[in-house]
C-alpha cells in the first residue's frame, strides 16, 4: 500500500529536516560515533558476520 504525500508537504518537510541545527548536531554526533568504531567497511563486515 502506497501513502502520498503532497509535493508540497514532501518539501517542506525536507526543507525542515536539512535546516534544523539539532539535527545537524546529532547527525554529527553519529558520523563520529560510527567512524570511531571502524566507518563503515566495518558496519558492512558485521552485517555480512550475520548472514548465513
Amino acid at each position: 500500500m502506497h501513502s502520498w504525500v503532497p509535493q508540497r508537504a514532501l518539501r517542506a518537510a525536507l526543507n525542515d529536516l536539512v535546516t534544523d541545527p539539532e539535527v545537524a548536531r546529532r547527525s554529527a554526533l553519529l558520523r563520529a560515533d560510527t567512524r570511531a568504531e571502524g566507518g563503515i567497511p566495518r558496519a558492512a563486515d558485521l552485517i555480512e558476520n550475520m548472514l548465513p
